[in-house]
């Protein structure tokens, strides 16, 4: 259990590294990240449509990776010492950890080709300046290689925006190369990431089921309910956080995009719901944790409690689905 407490910090500090890595691409100092040949026309109109982002993926598990990190160093003298209380604490925080790791491990590998949508649309922003530096042709990441798609708003197609700035043709074929070579890189380095997500996932598991059998059984079905509840709040105040944020953050509702401000309210409204159920399933969870069975109709109602628990958990996945 030690070694696997050391394993799995040691992978936390790896998926750190990643993420950590992927933010100074993004964001680190040491170029110049504007360009003139960049409107801020085209920059504000550069959104995604839905909120499946691998980037977004990255800093989230970074963030978790972190909190791991810290949780497995600080746990390793409570495993020396074969201390219960501590054994106790361990399992269910990786029960928090576990379906965070999962669901960041699976936004991190590109089933919705959201990096083509990324490197395609944000091309010209200043976060992609480092990326556009290594694979654009040299001296052209912030001139001719930041062609907008169609020649933007002012002229009618590519060719035209290219003879007008530098009087040549060849912007086009050098985004297109470039755009190409990002795309390659992109892959192989999120596949990796998510590998070695998937490998910290199992290392989780392991150490979660080695500890379940220090523990024993009855011991965790008697904690198993109260905790429910608890873990309920995570989902509670991640669903209302974002249904605020897409409500008042100005970056979701630009006046240059038709029909956008619709579907984030909708997007919006569905996370509001899934808090709602979420707080109906914890009260739920916290009423079958704390009520006594002393006769069959307790036992009824206990069932029945149960039962819509499972309901409404249901109706969350459909709707989590939806907004994803």
């Amino acid at each position: 259990l030690y070694r696997l407490n050391l394993m799995c910090a040691s992978f936390a500090l790896i998926e750190l590294a990643f993420a950590g890595y992927a933010m100074f691409m993004l964001y680190g100092p040491g170029i110049d990240r504007s360009s003139a040949y960049v409107s801020q026309e085209t920059e504000t109109s550069i959104i995604i449509l839905n909120l499946w982002s691998i980037n977004s993926f990255a800093v989230l598990i970074g963030v978790l990776a972190c909190i791991i990190f810290i949780v497995e160093i600080a746990i390793l003298p409570f495993v020396r010492e074969v201390n219960l209380r501590g054994a106790i604490w361990h399992y269910w925080i990786l029960g928090w950890f576990l379906p965070l790791q999962v669901l960041f491990t699976f936004g991190l590998f590109d089933f919705f080709q959201s990096n083509d949508v990324w490197i395609k649309h944000w091309w010209g922003a200043p976060s992609m300046a480092v990326y556009r530096q290594q694979f654009c042709q040299e001296g052209t990441y912030n001139t001719r290689c930041v062609v907008p798609i169609d020649g933007g708003g002012s002229f009618k197609n590519e060719t035209l925006w290219c003879i007008h700035h530098f009087n040549t043709t060849d912007c086009t074929q050098i985004r297109e190369s470039a755009q190409k070579g990002m795309g390659l890189y992109a892959d192989i380095f999120f596949y990796a990431f998510g590998v070695i997500c998937l490998l910290l996932m199992l290392l989780l598991w392991l150490t979660r089921f080695v500890l379940g059998g220090i523990i024993s059984k009855p011991i965790i079905e008697r904690h198993r309910q109260s905790h429910i509840a608890t873990w309920l709040a995570f989902p509670v105040i991640l669903s209302f956080s974002l249904a605020m944020f897409l409500f008042l953050s100005p970056t979701f509702h630009p006046d240059n995009i038709d029909n956008i401000e619709y579907q984030v309210s909708l997007i919006a409204i569905c996370d509001l719901v899934c808090g709602a159920v979420f707080i109906i399933s914890a009260l739920l969870a916290l009423y079958a944790g704390t009520h006594t069975i002393h006769s069959t109709r307790d036992k009824r109602i206990k069932t029945a409690a149960a039962i819509c628990f499972l309901t409404l958990n249901v109706m969350n996945v459909v709707f989590i689905t939806f907004i994803l």
